[in-house]
């Protein structure tokens, strides 16, 4: 689902106008992002949780150039979705697209 289909789906839900919709998402993404920075971490009850992870920098390895190459320092954002969600969306059929 793109933000775009989101925000379509929400104004449907919720029987308001786009712009508001776009608004509403646009403010939950903001509100997940601020608290990522100041806390490092977001706990949506009954969604899951955002968490800043921290990488030391270390060795790997380029296949392609077939080298060792030193990867910096860095930050990921972990989401680990709350385990009633999770088993809820496991639990599914897996239909292919043929």
């Amino acid at each position: 689902m793109t933000r775009t289909e989101m925000i379509r789906r929400y104004a449907e839900i919720q029987c308001c106008s786009y712009e508001m919709a776009a608004d509403a998402i646009d403010t939950v993404i903001t509100l997940i992002s601020e608290g990522l920075e100041q806390d490092g971490k977001v706990s949506i009850k009954y969604f899951g949780n955002f968490k800043v992870k921290s990488f030391k920098a270390h060795k790997g390895y380029d296949f392609t150039e077939k080298k060792s190459i030193q990867i910096p320092a860095h930050n990921v954002i972990r989401f680990t979705p709350c385990e009633a969600w999770r088993k809820e969306v496991l639990r599914k059929e897996i239909h292919k697209n043929d």
